[in-house]
């Protein structure tokens, strides 16, 4: 009786280790199988994404090349002497350079020289 007992446990230890295994075989397989479907979707999505880099790299060549236009002297001249704009007489056009102050340390933080309207004025005279 326990010679049929032994090989009774034999057989459930034989049948849980083949168990195992089969499960063990089938998680790499299903693992595999996912990574292949997942480097598939993966090459999909780059050639979409390819796609529409190419679509937008056109449209952006079509907007600075209409930007050009649009920007154009010629054409900004035209538009002005149509409303009635016209050339400024020699001599009338001021200048206007820009003013870069010196930023100063204080304490920790740095703060802005202000200059009041009249200094403004003054900075925006013409030189003689």
């Amino acid at each position: 009786m326990s010679l049929f007992k032994k090989n009774n446990e034999d057989n459930i230890n034989n049948a849980f280790q083949t168990l195992i295994i089969i499960v063990m075989v089938m998680s790499i397989f299903i693992t595999y199988v996912w990574q292949r479907v997942m480097i598939v979707e993966i090459g999909y999505n780059i050639e979409g994404l390819r796609k529409e880099k190419t679509e937008l790299s056109r449209r952006n060549a079509e907007l600075l090349t209409e930007v050009a236009s649009l920007s154009s002297l010629k054409r900004i001249e035209k538009i002005a002497a149509g409303i009635g704009m016209k050339r400024p007489e020699k001599g009338s056009v001021i200048a206007v350079r820009e003013i870069r102050l010196p930023q100063v340390m204080i304490g920790e933080a740095e703060k802005d020289y202000k200059l009041t309207k009249s200094e403004l004025k003054g900075l925006n005279k013409p030189r003689s």
